[in-house]
């Protein structure tokens, strides 16, 4: 075989090896970023579906805090709230199960 076509044919097969890592190295990169920006948009949309919720028992909590600082507070009152804040918790659970407090 002529060397010419010797290290034309090395040549050829390096550069594909080059070409076939310099891909496979560009893929796995979009792949990284693809899921970044997928967890991120994630994160972003489990935060505003937060938000929400979260005001309504903050009014709850704020509201038995005021209570008990002025000493008005019966048994009654802090079960209902109790209730109120259990139905709250089942209403909202899917927002703060162990999978979505885990993504953030």
């Amino acid at each position: 075989m002529d060397i010419r076509l010797e290290v034309g044919l090395v040549a050829a097969v390096a550069s594909a090896i080059v070409a076939w890592v310099t891909a496979r190295l560009t893929l796995r990169n979009e792949i990284a970023k693809l899921q970044l920006t997928a967890q991120s948009t994630v994160f972003t949309r489990l935060l505003e579906a937060r938000i929400v919720p979260y005001l309504s028992l903050y009014a709850e909590l704020s509201d038995l805090i005021k209570e008990l600082e002025t000493d008005r507070v019966t048994s009654a009152a802090l079960e209902e709230r109790a209730g109120r804040i259990d139905r709250w918790d089942s209403a909202n659970a899917i927002l703060l199960g162990a999978r979505t407090t885990n993504v953030c």
